[in-house]
């Protein structure tokens, strides 16, 4: 029998959980810097912090507070509300999340978290303004996988959220949903129901401590989540402004597959999953189009032959482009004979085809200047042009220096953040920077 996890240093990753916020490069920096040791970040002193090169001073703070009074708080509290606590030092964190960007300081949980790392688990994610055409394709395909093995996870939200953890769960299946607030605090509201099915047929996951609620800057940072714990991520549909490109382009950096689902031409939640397909996304439309991938990489995990009778495909696939049309990154003899790659070990990137490196270069921005539309001219608030106005015109920035030059609240400059990207007037890069468009 393992021996029982220290409450010690459930406690101490109850307090380094609350100093950096999720989603930031600070926590990264800490805990590299320390290999992970929870008991040397604790008890380490202000002269050790500030050898962490590009920690701010506000972290450093809050680092030298070594009162776990209110980590004792929260531990009670989820004691009393059925939430366990996740600390990345324990067997059962999966170590998908351990190898990605800005991973994860402790995770809370509601349910039983399937083993990840055993299994595959797919990413369904889109608009929250699912047309009928959207609703009908992420129950079929989520039905369909969840009926396979595969592990469903998304985000709980209205819209294609909502309904690949219903077909899940209808299937018999496991899902995994993943919070911008508190596990205890359903959102939107009408999830309440579900989300405590989901804990009878899998977990809730979140960063934030179970009494918090949702915030707008809290679901980009989460995205990261959902694709770092998903060997691939399939938008079902999503136009062009949709958080789940963020969530397409989170599991591009992080090395993992990605999936997209035609759309209609000519209707708005289409151009996202279409732009994604014409930057080399793989089609899906059906659940054997996206499982077929892992059936080598995951012996006996995976059952094809209970799936329903496949949904008719495009008659006629699109031509293939001449090279000369394709991006320089892309190569499609290397697409031909492309091999399912495979499972890379524990905190190890997997080497990228050529065809993912170019949908994330299209997701990112980068592109070469002169192949690069110039970005749109939109309207800016007041507190938008004064952020943009940090950001250095052939440089990048983190958002903790943002932060710092600012002197805004955190909150208020991840929101800000968010909007801008939204806008297409900056992209986030890796290691928590930002960059202009």
């Amino acid at each position: 029998m393992s021996e029982p996890y220290s409450s010690r240093r459930a406690l101490r990753w109850i307090w380094l959980g609350c100093i950096p916020e999720p989603g930031t490069a600070a926590g990264d920096l800490i805990t590299e810097h320390f290999h992970g040791d929870i008991d040397a970040i604790y008890e380490a002193d202000r002269e050790e912090y500030r050898e962490i090169k590009g920690l701010s001073e506000n972290i450093i703070d809050r680092l030298c507070d070594k009162s776990l009074d209110f980590s004792e708080e929260v531990a009670e509290y989820c004691a009393g509300h059925g939430v366990d606590l996740l600390c990345p030092d324990m067997p059962a964190f999966p170590a998908r999340l351990a190898g990605i960007q800005r991973r994860p300081l402790l995770l809370y949980v509601r349910g039983v978290l399937p083993p990840i790392d055993e299994n595959v688990c797919i990413a369904v994610v889109g608009t929250r303004h699912q047309s009928e055409y959207g609703a009908a394709v992420t129950y079929s395909i989520a039905y369909d996988m969840a009926k396979a093995g595969v592990i469903v996870v998304s985000g709980l939200a209205r819209g294609v959220d909502g309904m690949a953890h219903r077909a899940a769960i209808d299937a018999g299946g496991k899902t995994v949903a993943v919070l911008g607030g508190g596990v205890d605090r359903p959102y939107p509201a009408e999830h309440a129901e579900l989300l405590e099915e989901i804990t009878h047929n899998g977990a809730v996951l979140s960063e934030y401590r179970p009494f918090d609620s949702p915030a707008s800057f809290h679901f980009p940072a989460r995205n990261r989540v959902i694709s770092g714990l998903s060997v691939g991520t399939l938008v079902v549909e999503a136009p062009r402004s949709s958080g789940a490109l963020i969530t397409a382009r989170d599991a591009l950096m992080q090395g993992r597959d990605l999936f997209a689902v035609p759309g209609k031409l000519g209707e708005n939640n289409s151009t996202g999953t279409n732009d994604l397909i014409k930057s080399g996304a793989a089609i899906a439309t059906c659940a054997s189009d996206v499982i077929e991938r892992y059936l080598p990489l995951y012996p006996g995990r995976l059952d094809p032959a209970v799936l329903s009778v496949p949904k008719p495909k495009l008659r006629k696939p699109p031509a293939m482009p001449k090279p000369g049309d394709l991006p320089e990154r892309f190569d499609p003899e290397e697409e031909k004979r492309e091999e399912p790659d495979a499972p890379s070990a524990p905190g190890k990137r997997s080497e990228k085809p050529a065809k993912r490196r170019g949908i994330l270069d299209r997701l990112t921005g980068n592109r070469e200047p002169e192949k690069s539309p110039a970005a749109p001219s939109v309207p800016l608030s007041e507190a938008e042009e004064a952020i943009l106005a940090l950001i250095p015109i052939d440089g990048s920035v983190s958002s903790d220096e943002l932060i710092r030059l600012s002197g805004k609240p955190l909150s208020e400059v991840f929101t800000t953040l968010t909007v801008l990207e939204v806008k297409g007037v900056l992209r986030a890069l890796p290691g928590g920077q930002f960059t202009r468009s």
